[in-house]
Order: structure tokens, then C-alpha cells, then sequence
């Protein structure tokens, strides 16, 4: 299967809804972080991806977005957004409530969890879409 990723365009937008819907300081930090968090999921040593499945992929952004900060504001629910709306672009919904959702994006935010343990979480609280 291959993946859907989210172009600068796209997380740039949802970031601005995000900001509109929920408040802070709208605005791009910083580019090039930008552009290197989203670049993590596709990332290759020796020809081969450092992160093979969706779960992994889904987890760089969102470790990526939420470390690199390259938004004035906001950076916590962009990753979280991003991360999910990958998921479901890719055929796979959530299974954890918003509170435990909340709390691994805290417990990321806080550097009290790794990107690995973010994907294994991703595995255990997400299932695969139906599909039409």
C-alpha cells in the first residue's frame, strides 16, 4: 500500500484552523524545522526507511513537530493533528479516548516518552479501517 503524506501546504493550514479554534499566536517559527519534521517519516539509511510502517511513520511526525517547535504556537496539538490525520488518511482510526490521547501527546511533550514507544502505543490504540 502506498502511504498519504501531509504536504507543508496541508499541516500549514491545520495549523491556522487549530490556532483559530483553540487560540495562541498564529505564525511559522521557523521553515526549515518545519520542513525537517515533515520530511522524518521518509527518512532512509542504506537505502533502506528508517521507519517501516505507519505506526513508526506516524510517530516521527509527531516526535518531530513536537521537538523541532516551528511554530510560534501550538506545537503539541499540530503534532497530535498531524499524527492523526495521517493515520486515518492511511486507513487507520484511533481506539483511545481523547483523555489517554491527551496524555501521550503530555507525556511526549514532556520528554517522558520516545518516539519507539510512541509507535508502540500507536499499534495498541489504533485499528485499520474498514474498507469501502
Amino acid at each position: 500500500m502506498k502511504l498519504i503524506y501531509l504536504t507543508k501546504q496541508q499541516v500549514m493550514a491545520m495549523q491556522e484552523v487549530l490556532i483559530r479554534k483553540y487560540g495562541g499566536m498564529s505564525g511559522l517559527r521557523d521553515e526549515g524545522l518545519l520542513e525537517s519534521a515533515l520530511a522524518q517519516p521518509r527518512q532512509t539509511a542504506f537505502g533502506e526507511a528508517l521507519y517501516s510502517d505507519v505506526y513508526s511513520k506516524a510517530a516521527a511526525y509527531c516526535f518531530s513537530l513536537s521537538e523541532n517547535q516551528p511554530f510560534i504556537d501550538g506545537n503539541k496539538r499540530i503534532a497530535a493533528a498531524v499524527m492523526g490525520t495521517f493515520m486515518i488518511l492511511n486507513g487507520y482510526t484511533m481506539k483511545a479516548s481523547s483523555k489517554e490521547f491527551y496524555e501521550i501527546i503530555m507525556k511526549l511533550a514532556n520528554k517522558q516518552l520516545s518516539r519507539s514507544d510512541l509507535s508502540l502505543w500507536l499499534q495498541k490504540n489504533s485499528k485499520r479501517l474498514k474498507k469501502k
